[in-house]
């Protein structure tokens, strides 16, 4: 498969991806999540791959969904977020290791991107944040409970009422960063992880992913999905779709 929107190499027992999308700070529409979830998946498939990692191109990890896209076909702007919500699910279900890097934006669905990974390593100017409210939108694939899951009700009602984003010293306090790591130093101590994790039996890995996670959450999460998208029928989130295309500057 030729990728447009990511980029893909497996180096010693290590999926990389990138997420290759930097004129829109890597805001993902459908084609780059179903990029992702493909890739996802063959890594999932191949006994080699025992730690998936996903980072971003240049200054931003993922600044959200691309509302634009969304817009230029408000026809099936439903249909395209129920496939993509479709292809996030090989993020919620992975059975192998993920860990994100962060770096600048993981805003919108790039929040919960990092919300779906076993370790995220932050660097100091990481902003974590669930914006959609804003264009009265739910998040959409599954922030509302994946967030309070990982920060507490308080914290995640602030941020997804109020739009707030984290800083990365915010966010390693209240649990969602893994630690804070210098930009320089980023791969350096992704490698360090996937090494100690590469001794590690696969069996032992999947059990302590599956341990570590809430699984009951997956039918709430499932609600959420279908709530999301009855927003997009909305009057106002219809004005936003026309805003976008004539102005050209809204990702959440």
């Amino acid at each position: 498969m030729d990728n447009k929107y990511i980029a893909a190499e497996f180096h010693d027992f290590v999926g990389m991806i990138t997420l290759n999308n930097p004129g829109t700070l890597n805001a993902v529409g459908e084609n780059m999540l179903h990029e992702l979830a493909t890739q996802i998946s063959d890594f999932e498939k191949n006994p080699e791959v025992k730690v998936i990692v996903i980072r971003g191109a240049e200054k931003s990890f993922a600044a959200g969904l691309d509302i634009k896209e969304l817009a230029t076909h408000q026809e099936e702007a439903k249909s395209k977020l129920h496939r993509m919500q479709t292809d996030f699910q090989a993020l919620l279900y992975a059975k192998k290791p993920i860990i994100s890097l962060v770096s600048g934006f993981a805003l919108g669905i790039g929040c919960e991107i990092a919300l779906c990974s076993d370790i995220v390593l932050a660097t100091d100017n990481a902003r974590f944040g669930l914006p959609e409210l804003s264009i009265f939108l739910l998040p959409c694939f599954g922030g509302c409970r994946l967030l309070s899951q990982r920060v507490g009700k308080a914290v995640a009602a602030d941020m997804i009422l109020t739009g707030r984003a984290l800083s990365a010293e915010e966010a390693e306090r209240h649990g969602l960063v893994s630690r804070i790591v210098p930009f320089s130093a980023l791969m350096e101590e992704s490698i360090k992880i996937t090494r100690r994790l590469a001794n590690i039996p696969q069996n032992l890995l999947s059990t302590v992913k599956r341990l570590t996670n809430d699984n009951t959450i997956l039918s709430d999460l499932f609600l959420e999905q279908q709530l999301s998208l009855d927003c997009l029928d909305s009057e106002k989130f219809h004005q936003v779709l026309v805003n976008t295309l004539s102005q050209n500057v809204i990702k959440a």
